[in-house]
């Protein structure tokens, strides 16, 4: 859907630039825009965020949930070592081995 960009390029910035365990890249509270405003924020991502938001010049529009669940695994460059993290917004489950 629409909002498959803007989710795979959050959780990219998370995991890589920000060095965000997966899980919590996972569980953070998404942003959507369709490239102008207003930008959908999650409603979990707190009434701080979205002021700051507004404070910034933005028009914004509060949302229960964007896009489907996520999941994922990371592996390590060692090749050792491995994470995996699924969304609280579907029914995924994790499980190591």
């Amino acid at each position: 859907g629409r909002t498959i960009p803007n989710n795979q390029l959050n959780l990219s910035v998370s995991l890589m630039d920000l060095q965000v365990p997966i899980q919590d890249a996972l569980d953070a509270p998404r942003l959507h825009t369709d490239g102008a405003e207003p930008i959908q924020v999650e409603s979990r991502a707190g009434e701080a965020t979205l002021k700051a938001l507004q404070q910034l010049g933005h028009e914004v529009t509060e949302s229960g949930g964007i896009g489907g669940p996520g999941h994922g695994i990371v592996l390590w460059a060692d090749g050792k070592h491995h994470a995996g993290g699924t969304d609280a917004r579907g029914e995924g489950k994790v499980m190591g081995g």
